[in-house]
């Protein structure tokens, strides 16, 4: 048996700028951003094509990973994708039979930093920054203690963001059948895995904030989105022991030359978690590098 492998990479600083997204040739899965055109790899310069140039990520938040909102001149109003934070959808698909999930893996966050990702690359998944050095006007408690006004301090916008992943419909072009599941699946996952400095804490961000704006200016979330903060393991390449950062499900679909294929749509979303604990001002002039890795497997248990 052959597990399958998709890998996604992008960098941003300040505004989106490079991004990259291969699948290994050996692996069985192609990778495709429109449902009909697939290819082992997409370059850049597509994905720039689907997204745009430009993207300034903004203080944002989601309860659902789905739709998205943030603070304008006090009021809540929608956040616009691919200007406020990054979307595009993906189709993958796979010749191996065995396959039947896909699924998010590899955190490798906690072997990596900015620079070593700037020189050489890296397999598996992480979202990494460069780092901005800030002064606090104020004192806060950051959750590791207090901060004193004055205090010089390097903060991670890496700490900040988020990830969903939207399962889609199968195009029945690609089925040959209307797709008409309704057990779709919608994971949020923070790659920083912290969820001790997660959604809604009463300190970092939130502590400052009150600091700058007094105390009863901001009150804490009554609602917390449903979030994962490790991904799945696997028994072995091909078998997972658990569905925790499952994504989709393949579906049977059509014959192209010869070859019957199995079909798997997601929707990505990327985005700066406005209520993070890490979520500091200094943080929006930062540079962020990240890669996805996608596997296709079937559950241990089956």
């Amino acid at each position: 048996m052959q597990a399958t492998f998709a890998w996604i990479s992008l960098s941003t600083q300040n505004t989106l700028d490079g991004m990259e997204m291969t699948v290994t040739m050996e692996s069985g899965m192609e990778i495709s951003l429109d449902g009909e055109n697939f290819y082992p790899q997409i370059s850049e310069q597509m994905l720039r094509r689907e997204i745009g140039n430009i993207i300034k990520l903004d203080s944002i938040t989601s309860i659902d990973g789905i739709s998205f909102q943030k603070n304008y001149a006090g009021n809540a109003v929608f956040a616009v994708g691919n200007k406020d934070y990054i979307t595009f959808d993906l189709w993958f698909r796979t010749s191996i039979p065995t396959t039947k999930y896909l699924y998010l893996v590899e955190n490798v966050n906690s072997t990596l930093n900015y620079d070593l990702v700037q020189e050489k690359s890296f397999d598996g998944t992480y979202v990494v920054s460069k780092g901005v050095e800030w002064v606090n006007q104020s004192d806060f408690d950051n959750g590791d203690g207090i901060i004193l006004a004055g205090t010089r301090k390097t903060y991670y916008a890496a700490e900040a963001m988020r990830m969903s992943f939207v399962e889609k419909r199968v195009e029945a072009s690609l089925l040959g059948q209307d797709d008409e599941r309704t057990d779709l699946i919608t994971k949020i996952y923070d790659p920083s895995e912290n969820e001790a400095r997660s959604f809604g804490k009463e300190y970092g961000f939130y502590s400052y904030y009150l600091a700058q704006q007094g105390k009863d200016s901001l009150k804490l979330p009554t609602v917390y989105p449903d979030t994962i903060y490790h991904l799945t393991t696997f028994k072995n390449p091909y078998e997972a022991f658990n569905n925790t950062s499952q994504i989709a499900a393949f579906q049977k679909g059509v014959t192209v030359d010869g070859v019957s294929y199995l079909y798997a749509k997601v929707r990505v979303n990327i985005w700066l978690e406005g209520w993070d604990a890490d979520c500091i001002d200094a943080i929006f002039a930062d540079s962020v590098m990240m890669q996805l890795k996608f596997r296709g497997a079937r559950l241990a248990s089956e």
